[in-house]
């Protein structure tokens, strides 16, 4: 087992995780929020970034409105960057001391570097707020989805694609989860030859269209030229490992901009991601945030590391006390 020593504790090797777009419900993460001097700054910092009381969506709804693009990225993020902040200020978790990798899924890679000091909470939000805005504008009109097909690995997903360049893997998740994205004909046809194939199920995503697909690709260079010309960046606290390359980014300001492009565009590198942790010393993952979508996920994949997620102040308190 690969531990880290902290004074006179031994620690295991941690990994923080933050999720992604799907995530959203009502009152998510809530006694953070409005329960911890640190939550309600947290909120009023981000509110006044963007000039929108995202809180109030958290709050109360309605879930039709939480759940466009431009309002639960947003609302996902001040969230678990919400959870985060109380966790390390409040509960005095050391990240530097206590955590070795951190990852997000998607919208969840801004929440990592930003949890991890390479992007200041207000940057990160006015980023949130301009990509929301750039995937809703490059689907309008577009009949395109995303479906998550149960079952079959990535490679049989891959072989059903085949050439057809209309549908592509936007999530590995895991051994038996991956998401295909495109066109909502060409995506309707790979679903039918994936249950044909001996897939389980067929679900599709609550998202308002095909992201991390060819249908982004003409908006990358929009949104790298914005993360250029508006964003401040630091050399993360903990190694963040990004979803376009499922490896820990060799830090610099011009390349963690390109591959924040990248990733609406291209593969969620999940499964790969969560292997590089297993195989580089992480004995345990912490998803902060709400749902347990990747926890599950990871669990599934990886039994023997112990996986929990932060949602509610005894899970916090009962994360502490473990450490």
């Amino acid at each position: 087992m690969v531990i880290m020593r902290s004074g006179n504790k031994l620690k295991m090797g941690i990994a923080l995780i933050f999720p992604g777009q799907g995530s959203q419900k009502i009152g998510m993460c809530s006694s953070f929020i409005t329960g911890f001097k640190t939550g309600i700054e947290v909120m009023e910092e981000i509110e006044d970034a963007i000039s929108f009381k995202i809180s109030k969506l958290i709050f109360d709804g309605p879930i039709d409105e939480l759940t466009q693009t431009q309002n639960a990225q947003m609302a996902i993020f001040a969230a678990s960057i919400a959870t985060f902040c109380v966790l390390q200020q409040e509960f005095g978790f050391n990240i530097a001391r206590s955590v070795k990798y951190m990852a997000g899924h998607s919208l969840g890679e801004y929440t990592a570097l930003c949890a991890a000091s390479a992007i200041p909470i207000i940057h990160t939000a006015i980023l949130i707020q301009k990509r929301s805005e750039i995937m809703q504008k490059a689907l309008d009109g577009v009949d395109s989805c995303m479906v998550a097909i149960l079952g079959l690995t990535v490679d049989k997903v891959e072989s059903l694609l085949g050439k057809n360049a209309q549908c592509v893997v936007a999530n590995d998740n895991s051994n038996t989860q991956v998401v295909i994205s495109g066109t909502a004909t060409a995506v309707k046809k790979v679903a039918q030859d994936a249950m044909e194939a001996g897939a389980k199920k067929i679900v599709k995503l609550n998202t308002s269209g095909a992201f991390h697909s060819q249908l982004m690709h003409d908006k990358t260079t929009e949104l790298e030229e914005f993360i250029r010309d508006t964003s401040y960046f630091n050399a993360p606290i903990v190694p963040v490992i990004m979803n376009v390359t499922a490896k820990p980014i060799d830090w610099d300001t011009a390349g963690m901009g390109t591959l924040l492009a990248m990733q609406i565009s291209n593969r969620v590198r999940w499964r790969e991601t969560i292997k590089f942790m297993a195989e580089n010393g992480i004995n345990k993952i912490v998803e902060i945030g709400p749902g347990r979508t990747l926890t599950n996920l990871s669990k599934r994949a990886y039994p023997g590391i112990k996986m929990t997620n932060i949602e509610t102040v005894p899970e916090m308190e009962a994360f502490v006390r473990d450490e």
